[in-house]
């Protein structure tokens, strides 16, 4: 697994896409099915799912993606080719050109659990691509640096069992209300099954428990408010989700090292010498 991570490094320091060919958003239309594009030496299609359900066929068989889901196509693969006629999928369509090609640079199926950031982004790659005073160049190593970035972070997409569409609920849950009281009785019913089976499929299927899931989400969240602002500790605490700014601050500590004041004062904090400029 480590050789195979340091060859996609190596891969995607080396070849990087030489052009961008085209952003889309694309809409299936309900009740009629996609034409699936298969890709050809040196093209790489991006889909980044927003919404609805589809299929996409790996290895013999199909795989449903849904919203947040980012799929990676390279040579040999084919575009999502099948929608679900009541709740057809939408997506972000980025398509990419590489001299020589460029192999397998992520897993084909990754995961941008963060939906309203997927819908922030799929609006904003649409929006710069249309506007022509963009520059290309940045526009092309923006976007695919981001997808890149989306898809090493969000990892291998949690499974291809049929408890995938059960866990994408739970995480998405996660993902919408960790701000708010959430019990593991309420991610166990976005999953339809008891606490006892949440804990025990989550936990083989990402390596760790709802409970840990959750909290890292929550402090995720306050860091991002720690850094970016100056709320008091005690508002960030309950607005991220915690009972109370004890439960906060032990929880952080925890996790970081530092207290959540520490925290944000490493992170505000310039070098010493202050900013200085080269030359």
């Amino acid at each position: 697994m480590e050789s195979l991570q340091k060859d996609r490094t190596r891969a995607n320091r080396r070849c990087i896409p030489h052009r961008l060919d085209a952003v889309q958003y694309y809409r299936q239309t309900p009740g009629v099915q996609p034409r699936p594009r298969g890709l050809v030496g040196g093209e790489e299609w991006i889909e980044l799912v927003t919404g609805g359900r589809g299929w996409v066929e790996d290895e013999g068989g199909w795989q449903e993606v849904g919203a947040g889901d980012l799929l990676w196509h390279v040579a040999g693969d084919s575009t999502i080719g099948r929608s679900d006629p009541e709740d057809p999928y939408r997506c972000l369509a980025v398509r990419f050109t590489t001299e020589g090609g460029s192999g397998r640079r992520v897993p084909r199926f990754t995961r941008w659990p963060d939906l309203e950031a997927v819908e922030a982004f799929a609006r904003e790659a649409v929006r710069w691509y249309l506007d022509e005073s963009t520059p290309r160049e940045a526009l092309r190593a923006c976007l695919f640096g981001r997808l890149l970035l989306a898809a090493v972070q969000g990892g291998e997409r949690a499974g291809r069992s049929p408890r995938a569409a059960a866990l994408r609920r739970v995480w998405a849950r996660i993902e919408r209300d960790h701000g708010r009281p959430l019990r593991l009785a309420d991610l166990g019913a976005e999953a339809g099954w008891s606490v006892a089976h949440l804990h025990e499929v989550f936990r083989e299927e990402t390596g760790r428990t709802p409970h840990e899931a959750l909290t890292a989400r929550r402090i995720l969240a306050a860091k991002e408010r720690l850094v970016l602002g100056g709320e008091p500790v005690k508002r960030i605490a309950v607005e991220c989700g915690f009972t109370h700014a004890a439960a906060f601050c032990h929880a952080f500590k925890r996790a970081t090292g530092l207290t959540p004041s520490r925290f944000r004062a490493a992170h505000q904090r310039l070098p010493e010498g202050g900013m200085t400029s080269a030359g």
